[in-house]
């Protein structure tokens, strides 16, 4: 199970939460479903992880898209492309200045 994943449930079941163990959707691999169960009622939980699988990082986050879109190439070994976006809001701006075509590229 991916940590992030984990460590949600984990926090959930620190505050007393009943939690089932997550299982990955078969259609998208970043979404986890599971249930909880609370005063008799049965609440259906998606959790979604960010990031793209696909970079060379050991962490994978939202700033995973920036640095695809932007053309960054990652160079040793990092943790996550945190560490090449110093403010998301470069990112945020880069989005909205890009055309749709390239938007959608990613």
């Amino acid at each position: 199970m991916e940590d992030r994943v984990e460590s949600i449930v984990n926090s959930l079941k620190s505050r007393n939460i009943q939690v089932r163990e997550p299982q990955q959707d078969i259609i998208s691999k970043q979404v986890y479903i599971t249930e909880s169960i609370s005063n008799g009622r049965t609440l259906k939980l998606l959790i979604a992880v960010n990031g793209d699988s696909s970079l060379p990082t050991r962490r994978h986050v939202l700033e995973d898209y920036c640095v695809k879109l932007m053309g960054i190439r990652i160079q040793g070994d990092i943790d996550s492309t945190k560490q090449l976006i110093k403010d998301i809001k470069e990112c945020l701006r880069y989005i909205d200045e890009s055309t749709n075509d390239v938007v959608y590229e990613i």
